[in-house]
């Protein structure tokens, strides 16, 4: 239990030195090199929080004047991907058991 907990302090602290160094306008190695850290670790929690920032769900809004066999899906990068009947399900659920799988 307590290694757990310094884990998710030291996660914590390591994505709040990436805020901070994301906010400071200064390469990853002036960052590093004022704050006293590895770079190669610092490089290693910039990739975990990277991955977990863009893992996460974004809400999903239902619009009641939409057909129920009529599914629309807006992505972030503005790509719209429109699917009808049955199949239009089948495929997002498909979608969404493969993401979790990863």
């Amino acid at each position: 239990m307590e290694s757990t907990i310094k884990g998710n302090s030291l996660q914590q602290e390591m994505f709040k030195f990436i805020e901070e160094y994301r906010q400071s306008g200064l390469t990853q190695k002036q960052f590093c090199d004022q704050k006293g850290l590895s770079l190669y670790k610092f490089k290693y929690w910039i990739t975990r929080y990277n991955k977990l920032k863009t893992a996460s769900f974004i809400p999903l809004h239902v619009k009641e004047n939409q057909p129920s066999n009529s599914y629309r899906i807006d992505l972030p990068n503005g790509i719209v991907i429109h699917l009808t009947g049955s199949e239009g399900l089948t495929l997002i659920s498909e979608l969404i058991s493969h993401v979790s799988d990863q």
